[in-house]
C-alpha cells in the first residue's frame, strides 16, 4: 500500500487542479463537442486557435525572459513553439471547408503531419541542452527554425513535393500514418528523456509537462484512424479533444504555474542550485554577515556561529568577533569596518582568532551595500575559516625554507653552521667542516662553547640570547681540532629551520686581515708620526725666514720702491701661509693621536663653546643662527667635538654671499644609537660635481682671494667624523643656492684605540 500511494503521488498531485477547475474543464470540453452539431469547422478552428494561443504565449515568455530563464528546454522549446503555431495556423486556415486554399482539399492533414513532426523533434532535441552550459542564441534558433518552417511550407504548397496525406475515398495514406507513429516514438523518447531529467523541473511542471506528451501520444494514435472524406469522424474529433487537454496541460505547466510561481518555472533548477550553493558554502567554510547601522543590528550565517562556537540563540555582535582576536587584529578589524562605514573602502583582512582553546584563522572581507542615491543601507561581508589552508601554508613554507637554506648552506663560500638556542649544532656546511678540521657527523654531536676560544660558557650564553633577539655582526676566536686559534667574523640571524627556531651563523676566517689590520695600523702610526714631526719641526725654520725678511725690510725701508716693497710682502705673506697649512696640518695629524680617555660630552655645552670662538667672525658678519633639536650627551674627545663644530660653523658663516644677511640653521636629532647634525647655510653653495673634491686635503673650490683659508677644515671634520665610526656629508643645489653640511656620530661607539701622544 504505501508503495502505491508513492507512485500515485509520483503521477498525480492534488495540488495539480482545482475541483472548480476540473469542473469547468469538463463543461468546457462538453461545450466544445456540442459545437460539432452546428459545424464541425466551428469546432476544428475553436480547437486549433487555442493551441495556436498557448504556442505563441510560451514563445513570448521565453524571448522576453531570455536573459532570466536558465532552464535552456524552456528556451529552446519557446522559439520552436512560435513556428509550430505559424503551421497550425495554415492547417486551421486549410481544413476542408476553408474558402483561402481552393486548388486542393487536404493541405490541412500535410500541415497537421508537418507542425507535429517540428514539435515533436523540438521537445526531444530541448533535452539536450537542459542542465548544460551551452549557450543558446536566439537569432541563430529563430534563423534555423525559420528556414526550416519555410521548407516545410514551401514543399506543401509552392513545390507540392510533400508527400499527400489523404486520398478522397481512400482515408489515410500509409506515409501519414507511418509518420504519425514515428512522431509517437519521438514523443516516447522524449518522454523517456522528461523522466531522466525531473530533477530539473519541479515536481508539478515535470507531471503536467509528462502529461500533456502522453496526450499528445493519444491525439497522433487518434489521427491514425479517421477515414472520413471530411476528416470530421469520431477518431478526429476525439483527437482534436486530447489535443485541447494536452496543451491545456502544457499551458497549465508552464503558462499559468509560469505566472503564479515564475521562480519555478524561469529558474527550475534554482532550488538545486541553492542546494549546491549552501553546500558548497559549508564545505568552503564560508559565512556571511550583514550589519544595520541605523538599527545597530547584525545578521550572522550559521556558518560564523559555527566557526566561534556561539548559540545559534545568541545576539550577534562585532564584540562576539573581537573577543576571541588578538590586540593587533582587533585594532585592524576595528579600523577597517570603521573606514568601511565612513568612506565605503571595501576591506580583506586575516583573523588570527582563538576559539575552542586553540588558533583558527579567517578570511573577512566585506562592502558597502548603497540604495540608487548612494545611501548607505547597510554593510555586508563573508568570513571563511582558512585554518587548514593557513596550515597547509605554514608545512609548504616550512619545507621551501629548508630546500632554500640547505641550497644556500652548502653553495655558501663561508662557514655555515646552525643550532639551536641551547647551542647544540643543528647543521653544518663542508666550508665549516673544513674551517675547524672536523667530520660533519663529529661537529653534529658538539656545542659552540667545544670550539669557541673567546666567550666563557655564562657570555656564550648571553650573546646566543642577543643574536636570537636581533641579527648581529661580531669577532671571535674559534679553536680548531689541532688546538690552533684562528680569528673568525660571525654573521648570525635567527631563522625558523625545519620548523624550528634555529640561529644562523655565518663564519669567515679573517686571521689574515687581523694581520693586515696590524700593520697598517703600525704603518698609519708611523705615517702620522713623520708628518706630526714635519709639520712641528718646519714652523722654526718658517718663522725665522718670515722675521729675517721682516728685519730685512725694515733695514732697507729707505732704499725700497713700491714694487720691492710688494715682493717682501709676498714673501711674508707666503711664509705665513705655509705656516698656517704646517698648524692645520699639525691639527689634522693629532686627531685620534691623543692619549686622553674618552668621556660623555655634552653636545650643546661643545656647541657653545664654538660659537665663544668664532663670536668675532658672528659679530662682524651679523650672521643669524638658529639652533633646532635635541642636543644629546656622547663618548667622545671634547676637543675633537669642538674643533667639528667649529670648523662646520666657521666655513657656514665664511662662504656667504656678499649684500645677503646671512643665515645658518643647526638642527640636532637624536635616535637610538646615533645623533645626527645639520648645518644649512644660504651662503655661495656648491657645483654638485665638484662636491667630492671637499673633504680631501688642501683643496679649495673658491679663490684665496675671496675667501681665506688652508683647505684642510673639511678634511679634519671627515677624519674627526670617521675616527669615532660616523658618516659625513654635503648637499647643495648648485651656486648660490647655499650648503647644507650632515654629520651622524654613534652615541655608545668608541673609536678605535688611541696611539700615545707624540711629544714635540
Amino acid at each position: 500500500m504505501p508503495q502505491n500511494n508513492k507512485i500515485l503521488s509520483f503521477l498525480f498531485g492534488r495540488g495539480d487542479f482545482s475541483l472548480s477547475e476540473l469542473i469547468g474543464g469538463v463543461l468546457l470540453l462538453i461545450g466544445i463537442h456540442l459545437t460539432t452539431y452546428y459545424n464541425y469547422l466551428l469546432f476544428h478552428s475553436f480547437v486549433e486557435l487555442f493551441s495556436v494561443i498557448i504556442a505563441f504565449t510560451i514563445f513570448i515568455i521565453a524571448i522576453n525572459c531570455w536573459h532570466s530563464i536558465q532552464n535552456r528546454y524552456l528556451l529552446f522549446i519557446g522559439i520552436a513553439y512560435l513556428f509550430v503555431g505559424l503551421i497550425d495556423i495554415l492547417h486551421t486556415l486549410s481544413y476542408k471547408g476553408m474558402p483561402v486554399f481552393k486548388d486542393y482539399d487536404y493541405y490541412a492533414p500535410q500541415f497537421w503531419i508537418a507542425a507535429r513532426s517540428l514539435e515533436s523533434a523540438s521537445m526531444l532535441v530541448a533535452f539536450g541542452f537542459l542542465g548544460t552550459q551551452r549557450t543558446l542564441s536566439k537569432f541563430a534558433l529563430t534563423v534555423i527554425f525559420g528556414l526550416i518552417t519555410s521548407a516545410l511550407i514551401a514543399s506543401i504548397l509552392y513545390f507540392k513535393t510533400f508527400p499527400a496525406c489523404f486520398v478522397a475515398g481512400q482515408g489515410l495514406t500509409p506515409f501519414k500514418i507511418n509518420m504519425e507513429y514515428a512522431i509517437i516514438a519521438t514523443l516516447l523518447i522524449s518522454l523517456g528523456m522528461l523522466y531522466r531529467k525531473r530533477n530539473y523541473f519541479d515536481a508539478k511542471i515535470f507531471r503536467l509537462i509528462g502529461w500533456s506528451i502522453v496526450l499528445m501520444i493519444a491525439t497522433e494514435l487518434s489521427f491514425t484512424k479517421y477515414v472520413s472524406d471530411s476528416m470530421s469522424d469520431a477518431f478526429n474529433e476525439l483527437g482534436h479533444l486530447f489535443k485541447i487537454i494536452s496543451f491545456y496541460f502544457l499551458y497549465k505547466a508552464i503558462v499559468v504555474t509560469g505566472l503564479a510561481d515564475p521562480i519555478n518555472l524561469l529558474f527550475g533548477n534554482l532550488k538545486a542550485s541553492e542546494e549546491r550553493l549552501l553546500e558548497a558554502q559549508q564545505l568552503a567554510r564560508l559565512g556571511r554577515w550583514e550589519y544595520f547601522p541605523d538599527k545597530n543590528e547584525w545578521v550572522f550565517s550559521d556558518e560564523i556561529f559555527n566557526f566561534f562556537g556561539l548559540p545559534k540563540k545568541a545576539q550577534p555582535s562585532l564584540h562576539s568577533i573581537l573577543d576571541t582576536l588578538q590586540a593587533a587584529d582587533q585594532r585592524v578589524l576595528q579600523d577597517a569596518i570603521q573606514r568601511l562605514r565612513e568612506k565605503g573602502e571595501p576591506f580583506e583582512v586575516k583573523l588570527n582568532c582563538t576559539v575552542f582553546g586553540g588558533v583558527r584563522f579567517a578570511q573577512m572581507r566585506g562592502r558597502v551595500v548603497r540604495d540608487e542615491e548612494g545611501n548607505l543601507i547597510h554593510l555586508v561581508g563573508t568570513l571563511q575559516d582558512v585554518t587548514d589552508e593557513h596550515r597547509l601554508q605554514e608545512a609548504l613554507t616550512v619545507v621551501k625554507d629548508k630546500e632554500k637554506y640547505e641550497l644556500l648552506m652548502q653553495t655558501s663560500g663561508d662557514g655555515i653552521h646552525v643550532f639551536d638556542m641551547a647551542g647544540k649544532v643543528v647543521e653544518v656546511n663542508d666550508m665549516f667542516c673544513n674551517m675547524l678540521g672536523y667530520r660533519r657527523d663529529e661537529l653534529l654531536k658538539m656545542n659552540v662553547a667545544q670550539w669557541d676560544a673567546k666567550f666563557n660558557p655564562e657570555a656564550m650564553k648571553e650573546k646566543l640570547a642577543e643574536n636570537f633577539r636581533e641579527a648581529n655582526v661580531f669577532e671571535t676566536q674559534h679553536r680548531r681540532k689541532d688546538g690552533a686559534i684562528i680569528d673568525v667574523e660571525i654573521s648570525a640571524k635567527a631563522i625558523t629551520y625545519g620548523g624550528q627556531s634555529v640561529l644562523w651563523n655565518s663564519a669567515r676566517d679573517i686571521s689574515a686581515r687581523k694581520q693586515n689590520e696590524i700593520e697598517m695600523r703600525r704603518s698609519n702610526t708611523e705615517l702620522e708620526q713623520f708628518s706630526y714631526a714635519v709639520s712641528h719641526d718646519m714652523r722654526q725654520p718658517l718663522r725665522m725666514i718670515s722675521s729675517y725678511l721682516q728685519l730685512l725690510e725694515l733695514e732697507l725701508a729707505d732704499k725700497l720702491d713700491a714694487e720691492k716693497r710688494r715682493y717682501f710682502d709676498y714673501a711674508v705673506d707666503g711664509a705665513k701661509r705655509i705656516d698656517h697649512m704646517l698648524v692645520a696640518l699639525l691639527e689634522y695629524s693629532r686627531v685620534g693621536r691623543r692619549g686622553e680617555l674618552l668621556t660623555s660630552v655634552d653636545s650643546r655645552a661643545a656647541f657653545e663653546d664654538a660659537l665663544l670662538f668664532l663670536q668675532p667672525e658672528i659679530v662682524t658678519t651679523k650672521v643669524l643662527i638658529n639652533t633646532t633639536g635635541e642636543w644629546p650627551s656622547i663618548i667622545a674627545n671634547q676637543d675633537d667635538l669642538l674643533r667639528l663644530l667649529q670648523n662646520l660653523l666657521g666655513n657656514a658663516i665664511k662662504y656667504r654671499i656678499e649684500g645677503r644677511a646671512p643665515e645658518v640653521t643647526v638642527t640636532s636629532k637624536v635616535t637610538q644609537s646615533e645623533w645626527q647634525l645639520c648645518v644649512a647655510d644660504n651662503g655661495v653653495g656648491i657645483i654638485p660635481d665638484q662636491i667630492g673634491r671637499l673633504f680631501k686635503v688642501f683643496q679649495r673650490l673658491q679663490t684665496r682671494e675671496a675667501y681665506e683659508g688652508t683647505g684642510v677644515g673639511l678634511a679634519l671634520c671627515r677624519k674627526i667624523v670617521e675616527h669615532y665610526k660616523g658618516r659625513i656629508w654635503v648637499e647643495s643645489a648648485g651656486e648660490e643656492l647655499g650648503s647644507q653640511f650632515y654629520v651622524t656620530l654613534p652615541l655608545r661607539q668608541v673609536a678605535e684605540p688611541l696611539a700615545e701622544p707624540i711629544r714635540g
